[in-house]
């Protein structure tokens, strides 16, 4: 058999959210919090987060796609802080394929949870 020949479906792999480059202060740790979670998450695709967005009522916000994928990969602040909790207690939640998650009680003597991480921008002029 050749290395030309492909044998049953393609196998389709998500691609990782680039981590954003962010100049040091408030918004680089809220960045880097939410990239170490989603990472440590097992860099779900953008689809899987969404899927989980639509089947959880709770959660702070409901961001779209492109929300959780500017949230994860855009050097910008975020627009709406529950967007940004709703994104991090997403990727925090067990799943089979990882065991450490972010938890508040983590927080208070570990890296800064993403409600602390969070500041307003200043008002428009």
């Amino acid at each position: 058999m050749s290395g030309d020949q492909v044998v049953g479906e393609p196998v389709r792999r998500p691609r990782v959210v680039a981590r954003p480059r962010v100049a040091p202060g408030p918004l680089r740790d809220l960045k880097d919090l939410l990239y170490e979670l989603y990472l440590e998450a097992g860099a779900p695709s953008l689809d899987e987060l969404v899927r989980l967005v639509a089947a959880d009522d709770g959660l702070a916000g409901a961001p779209t796609r492109a929300t959780i994928g500017r949230v994860l990969g855009s050097p910008d602040p975020p627009a709406a802080q529950p967007d940004v909790v709703a994104t991090a207690m997403l990727q925090s939640r067990p799943r089979r394929s990882s065991t450490r998650r972010w938890t508040p009680a983590a927080s208070a003597t570990g890296p800064r949870s993403p409600a602390t991480c969070w500041r307003r921008p200043p008002p428009a002029t």
